[in-house]
């Protein structure tokens, strides 16, 4: 499940099929792009070009723009992709630093 465009604010909903419900996502940076492998596999960027990710438990910050914010994110075989301003391109490999 990929999106782009979410949350002012940091806001951030997710829904079951019958009700919504609210998550923390850790920032108060808008969101602009999200992209689901599982419910334990979560990877947002936001206008400040953060590279977030929930783990099933908790957000961290996996990665960082020094270009501007990072608005499309997705994953292809294992690694995360993301573009933002100024034509940056960020390749994150999850594990690759002993996360």
């Amino acid at each position: 499940v990929c999106s782009s465009d979410l949350g002012v604010g940091g806001a951030m909903v997710f829904g079951d099929g019958e009700t919504w419900t609210t998550l923390d996502s850790g920032t108060d940076a808008t969101l602009l792009g999200v992209c689901a492998a599982g419910s334990d596999d979560v990877w947002v960027t936001t206008n400040s070009g953060q590279l977030r990710h929930w783990d099933g438990r908790g957000w961290e910050v996996a990665a960082f723009s020094p270009f501007g914010y990072l608005t499309g994110v997705c994953i292809v075989d294992g690694v995360v992709w993301c573009a933002g301003a100024q034509g940056v391109v960020l390749q994150h490999r999850p594990g690759a630093c002993g996360e």
